[in-house]
């Protein structure tokens, strides 16, 4: 579950960031160049935020013993009463 809590963080933090410093009026435009500039930022970390949800689902597959038998079990390649 570390490597989930750290992926996390990593993928969700930058959006964090720009939303603060977007909201503190830190980031000013003065031209249409530093406007697109902040605009490929926002799109740039809104996509590594959303990739942490993705990416989830396999890395509980990767790392998770529990959550791969309950998987098989769901789509009946285990049966529930092997342990």
């Amino acid at each position: 579950m570390l490597i989930v809590s750290v992926c996390f963080v990593l993928l969700t933090s930058p959006s964090c960031i720009q939303l603060i410093m977007q909201a503190s009026s830190f980031m000013p435009t003065n031209s249409a160049k530093q406007d697109a500039q902040r605009h490929l930022l926002y799109v740039i970390t809104y996509l590594m935020y959303f990739t942490n949800s993705a990416i989830n689902f396999f890395l509980y597959c990767l790392s998770g013993s529990k959550f791969k038998n309950g998987l098989k079990e769901v789509f009946g390649l285990k049966n529930s009463q092997q342990q």
